[in-house]
């Protein structure tokens, strides 16, 4: 089986779904309002954002504690590995700044409300899986909410579906591969934080005409307090293992509570 335009689309998922990885991009993102605990696929209109950024926000402090969230290579079994963000091509970038826009966002990450972010490399399995992880800091706990109920509402996963159709389609340049017709699906994982958002983004591929499985990426935010979480679990031919994945969001969340 050819697989080069399949390892494309799975080295690139990352940074298409949520911008994921080290890089110094920022964006003056102006969210919506108000949200509650809830799951992937509410039906919830997002507002234009009216609170204003507390003056006691220390936008170093809010940096510092957003990187010291983050997970980090001590936290996975023997045989893990971190590495980079793969150098991104313009049609990464509009994918990226599409999906962010899917949320109400303006840079290249749905989860980017105009403080502080921080993201890790991309944590690597010996089978080949993948978690990365972003970690945004609002200037209020409301504008917090708002994107979260933003990524919750209906509306951007059908949106970030056409998204990603539309660039992998693009991404793939071996002759011998194809894209199928790419699914975000909400995800059932446990709610924890003050909201809990995941999504299962499908990417099936034939090679040669016959089918040749599935690339899967699933992106859980959770918000509590003023701070976003955005993890991203990549894996080909089967789901990453809800239970583990259940466990790393878990972690990240707990490590939210450092943001005051």
């Amino acid at each position: 089986m050819r697989r080069v335009g399949v390892v494309v689309v799975v080295v690139a998922v990352c940074s298409t779904v949520m911008s994921c990885g080290d890089d110094d991009d920022e964006s003056d993102d102006a969210p919506p309002t108000v949200a509650a605990s809830q799951s992937a696929g509410s039906s919830a209109s997002p507002t234009a954002a009216t609170s204003e950024p507390s003056p006691s926000v220390d936008a170093a402090a809010d940096q510092e504690s957003a990187e010291e969230a983050l997970l980090v290579l001590a936290d996975f079994p023997a045989g893990w590995s971190e590495l980079p963000e793969r150098d991104r091509s313009a049609e990464d970038e509009a994918v990226l700044r599409t999906v962010a826009a899917c949320a109400g966002a303006e840079g290249t990450s749905a989860i980017d409300v105009g403080g502080a972010l921080a993201r890790t490399g991309n944590f690597t399995s010996p089978s080949g899986a993948a978690i990365a992880e972003t970690v945004s800091v609002a200037p209020s706990e409301e504008e917090a909410a708002a994107r979260a109920t933003a990524v919750a509402d209906a509306g951007f996963a059908s949106c970030a579906g056409e998204a990603y159709q539309d660039w992998a389609e693009q991404a793939v340049t071996d002759e011998d591969t194809e894209i199928g017709a790419i699914t975000v699906a909400p995800l059932n994982v446990s709610n924890v934080g003050a909201a809990t958002v995941a999504y299962r983004v499908t990417i099936p591929f034939e090679s040669d005409g016959t089918s040749a499985g599935e690339v899967y990426a699933d992106l859980v935010v959770v918000q509590a307090g003023r701070a976003l979480a955005g993890l991203l679990f990549q894996s080909e031919l089967a789901p990453f293992p809800i239970d583990e994945t259940e466990q790393y969001v878990a972690l990240a969340t707990e490590r939210l509570g450092q943001v005051s």
